[in-house]
């Protein structure tokens, strides 16, 4: 039987480009690929992948961040969190591990290692 998207992208959610989000976006274990504008939250266990065109102004927490685009804000990973080459993150970031590859963008907070405070599980919804 088949679905919108092909085989091998089962089970992911797009906020395509030209789109724009206000709220909050909750989202199981699945991935979501941002290429629109969400200002908010994104709460979800899963994979945030924003693209490069993507753009997040507000919070989130995320099981694994992958950022080509551009995060205005707070941002809480449990796994991963992983700016790319043309990655931006303006704001504070807290997650066990932390990459930025060569040209990737980061300007403010961080904290890496292991997860203090209130368990990352209770903290998502």
């Amino acid at each position: 039987m088949g679905g919108i998207f092909p085989h091998d992208e089962s089970g992911v959610t797009m906020i395509g480009e030209g789109m724009s989000v206000s709220g909050i976006l909750h989202f199981g274990e699945g991935m979501v690929r941002l290429d629109g504008r969400l200002e908010g939250k994104a709460i979800g266990r899963g994979t945030l992948v924003i693209g490069e065109k993507g753009n997040l102004r507000g919070e989130m927490e995320v099981g694994t961040l992958v950022l080509g685009g551009r995060v205005e804000g707070t941002v809480l990973a449990t796994g991963l969190a992983h700016i790319t080459s043309s990655g931006k993150l303006f704001g504070k970031i807290q997650a066990p591990r932390l990459i930025i590859d060569r040209g990737g963008i980061f300007d403010g907070e961080g904290q890496s290692g292991v997860l203090t405070g209130d368990s990352p599980e209770k903290m998502l919804v």
